[in-house]
C-alpha cells in the first residue's frame, strides 16, 4: 500500500509547481525567496540581515548564509548597522 492508496476518495494530490527557465520548481505567481533577496540587495542602499529575515520569513543566521551564497558584499557606515548589497 502506498501513500496514494491511503487518501480519502475524491482527494487527489495537486501539483502547483511550475519549472522555471533554470529547471527549478516555483509556485505559480509567487517570487522565490532567492529572487526577493536578489531584488533587495540589488538596490544601492542594500539590506540589513534583520530586514532580510523579516522580508522572507527566515531566521537571521539563515539569511546571512543565503546572502553569502548570492555573492553579496557587506559594508558598514559609521554608526550604522551592517548592510549587504551586490558586488
Amino acid at each position: 500500500m502506498n501513500a496514494n492508496d491511503r487518501r480519502r476518495p475524491g482527494h487527489q494530490r495537486r501539483n502547483h509547481h511550475v519549472e522555471n527557465e533554470e529547471g527549478r520548481q516555483e509556485t505559480g505567481g509567487e517570487k522565490s525567496k532567492k529572487a526577493i533577496l536578489l531584488a533587495a540587495i540589488s538596490k544601492p542602499e542594500g539590506i540589513t540581515v534583520g530586514q532580510a529575515a523579516k522580508l522572507i520569513g527566515w531566521l537571521e543566521n539563515s539569511c546571512r548564509g543565503a546572502l553569502s551564497t548570492l555573492g553579496a558584499e557587506s559594508f558598514q557606515e559609521e554608526g550604522q548597522e551592517r548592510r549587504y548589497r551586490l558586488k
